[in-house]
């Protein structure tokens, strides 16, 4: 059964860009995933989050905040992770057994 994406808000490229980015997840840098959003999505969130605001200006705060604000990009990389690595090794040498 297909999923309807435009009832999440979502157009049909989600499908393909996600399953993109699972392929490609160990040999591509992480950078930001702008969500192909439908309008009604776009206005629905400018309506909520910023309505004092155009929602021209609403696009181009959400398409740059990344830019502008690093950690949310980052972030992930920051954190200590190597409990978790060390967790993962292990799964990986019992898998090979």
């Amino acid at each position: 059964m297909p999923i309807d994406y435009k009832k999440y808000g979502l157009k049909s490229e989600i499908k393909y860009l996600i399953e993109s980015r699972l392929h490609n997840i160990d040999y591509v840098n992480l950078k930001p995933l702008q969500f192909p959003l439908t309008d009604d999505m776009y206005r629905s969130l400018h309506s909520f989050a910023m309505p004092d605001v155009s929602l021209e200006e609403f696009f181009s705060y959400i398409s740059h905040l990344h830019k502008t604000n690093i950690m949310l990009v980052e972030k992930h990389r920051l954190r200590d992770r190597s409990e978790i690595i060390k967790v993962r090794n292990a799964n990986r040498l019992k898998r090979r057994k």
